[in-house]
């Protein structure tokens, strides 16, 4: 059975857009959202910039946060 998934093993950092708000770890990065780890508190609706390194080439993308678990 195939579901469509494919494996992908990534590391790389997140900081929030436009200031000084921290660093998350990304975890669990799937084609429609990671789980950012960090000691700073996000909000729903927040804007955050993306450092994602996978295989050595580091790229920016900007996401939405929504969901705050």
């Amino acid at each position: 059975m195939v579901t469509g998934r494919v494996r992908l093993v990534a590391s790389g950092t997140a900081r929030i857009a436009g200031g000084d708000g921290g660093t998350f770890a990304i975890r669990d990065l799937s084609v429609d959202g990671a789980r950012l780890v960090g000691r700073v508190p996000l909000v729903e609706g927040h804007r955050v910039r993306l450092e994602l390194t996978l295989e050595g080439a580091t790229r920016l993308v900007e996401a939405d946060v929504l969901r705050v678990d």
